[in-house]
């Protein structure tokens, strides 16, 4: 059975999520002032994790070989846009 579960990203450091096999980023928002990522998850994939890395940029940072881009999110009024990666390497 499918679901979506929620994941909290810290900061611009990595985040490490373990997530089931083939889980699939949906969307990736602020909710009460915390970026979030939500994954439909597959919960027969459940004892099957892997580790995944997302990163948070902001505008104008440089971004790495091998992250791959899962979205944007704006917070504070908009005075911050942050842009969120996978690495994919």
């Amino acid at each position: 059975m499918r679901k979506v579960w929620k994941y909290r990203l810290i900061g611009q450091e990595e985040t490490c999520i373990e997530l089931p096999i083939n889980s699939k980023v949906l969307s990736c928002q602020v909710q009460h002032g915390r970026i979030c990522l939500w994954v439909e998850i597959d919960e027969e994939q459940i004892g099957n994790p892997c580790k995944r890395t997302f990163r948070i940029f902001g505008t104008d940072q440089p971004i790495p070989d091998g992250f791959e881009y899962v979205g944007t999110v704006q917070e504070r009024e908009d005075y911050l846009i942050w842009h969120i990666y996978e690495l994919k390497s």
